[in-house]
């Protein structure tokens, strides 16, 4: 079965770091083409300790290179002094939906499939949508005993039905966020640590289905028209 396959592969890198003094209710997250290369790096605390990582894509360095520079370099390096590392995880993380996620006596769910958001690499939330598919088709099919290219077709427009229009539509922002380079990001920061914006984050913000927040925000501050040329280039306001 030749299905093809994701768009672009995320290299990722994440440790779980304790001795560090963090304020244990706020999570940060940096970016910078210095740090994380077209993506971003965390510090997550959870009690004991932290989970620090980072995503790259591009940029000439793995994303292991990347973290060791994230104790010597820049600010981060404050925050992280003194803390020791207990365990990696790494890894590779699949951004584009698959074209077809279907085949005769197959279907494809979660990383196998794309089926991730590019805006932050979670695959949680869209794994399940689509392998509660995966699963009504499985049971159709095998109670018809039909488990062919045409029976199982129906996961793969059932799951796009769902959420294939939210994924898409992350996969551009992130060719959008891509394209920006660190003074541009710092305006649209500027921009978001608007009060009325950050209330409006705050009140209709939504993970798993962020480009709505995207449309509000646009209306919400006129500067972020100054990008609307890199919108129309990635396809964003097509959809």
């Amino acid at each position: 079965m030749k299905l093809g396959g994701p768009a672009v592969l995320l290299n990722g890198l994440t440790a779980e770091i304790s001795g560090l003094e963090i304020d244990q209710d706020r999570a940060k997250v940096f970016f910078g083409r210095k740090v994380a290369p077209n993506f971003f790096a965390w510090i997550i605390p959870a009690g004991d300790i932290a989970r620090v990582g980072l995503c790259v894509l591009g940029g000439g360095k793995t994303a292991y290179e990347r973290f060791k520079d994230l104790f010597n370099k820049g600010p981060i390096s404050t925050i992280l002094r003194g803390g020791r590392i207990e365990r990696y995880h790494s890894g590779l993380i699949p951004l584009g939906p698959l074209d077809r996620t279907f085949g005769s006596n197959a279907m494809l769910v979660g990383d196998a499939a794309g089926q991730v958001k590019a805006t932050s690499g979670g695959g949680i939330y869209p794994g399940l949508v689509c392998a509660k598919h995966s699963a009504a088709t499985a049971v159709r099919a095998l109670g018809e005993g039909d488990c062919s290219e045409r029976s199982l077709a129906s996961y793969h427009r059932n799951w796009r039905a769902e959420i294939g229009d939210e994924l898409d539509k992350a996969m551009m922002m992130q060719r959008v966020f891509s394209s920006l380079d660190d003074s541009q990001l710092e305006d649209i920061f500027r921009m978001m640590s608007n009060p009325e914006i950050i209330e409006t984050i705050n009140r209709t913000g939504d993970i798993d289905f962020p480009s709505k927040l995207g449309w509000m925000l646009l209306r919400k501050e006129p500067g972020f028209l100054k990008y609307t040329g890199k919108f129309l280039k990635h396809g964003l306001l097509h959809l």
